[in-house]
């Protein structure tokens, strides 16, 4: 029992990790290629808030975030 908990957790993670990855990618395309700075906030602020354990992941979504930026 233990050790389905482990690898039900384990891939719980897994999934939320690649969902955010997929959204910081989302973020980027507004940003960058459609230019919509409102919209990459709030996507990037989404990842940071779904990067669960992940620090890199959400310190890439905090770093990347156009209101951390100068233009």
């Amino acid at each position: 029992m233990k050790h389905t908990f482990t690898i039900l957790f384990l891939t719980i993670n897994a999934l939320a990790q690649s969902g955010a990855e997929k959204l910081l990618g989302e973020a980027q395309h507004k940003e960058e290629v459609q230019g919509d700075l409102n919209g990459a906030i709030a996507a990037y602020r989404r990842v940071i808030s779904q990067a669960g354990t992940n620090r890199s992941l959400a310190a890439r979504g905090k770093s990347q975030a156009p209101e951390h930026k100068t233009y």
